[in-house]
């Protein structure tokens, strides 16, 4: 895969991970308003914290596979690179 191709997976990825963080944000803030009592409010606010404590856990592991095809976005670009050295005849820098 390309090194563009990789880089807009990762990006995929964390706006994913945003979008996944935001799902709940509504609901919690629904939930948690004093207006919305009922007689099972504690028990649907508690479900919707695991609910939200559960998407913030999805998004962090999405965000660490971004950030692990970003890595592998930043070597087929250096990949790349040597290859176009290579191809136009120019030598490549030690390390």
């Amino acid at each position: 895969m390309s090194s563009e191709t990789l880089y807009a997976k990762a990006r995929a990825l964390d706006a994913l991970a945003n979008k996944i963080e935001k799902a709940m944000d509504a609901a919690s803030t629904a939930a948690s308003s004093s207006l919305w009592e009922c007689p099972n409010a504690t028990d649907i606010r508690s479900a919707v914290a695991g609910y939200r404590r559960s998407a913030t856990n999805a998004a962090t592991q999405i965000r660490l596979e971004a950030g692990t095809v970003r890595s592998q976005a930043k070597t087929a670009l250096d990949h790349e690179l040597d290859e176009k050295r290579k191809q136009s005849g120019h030598k490549q820098p030690t390390k």
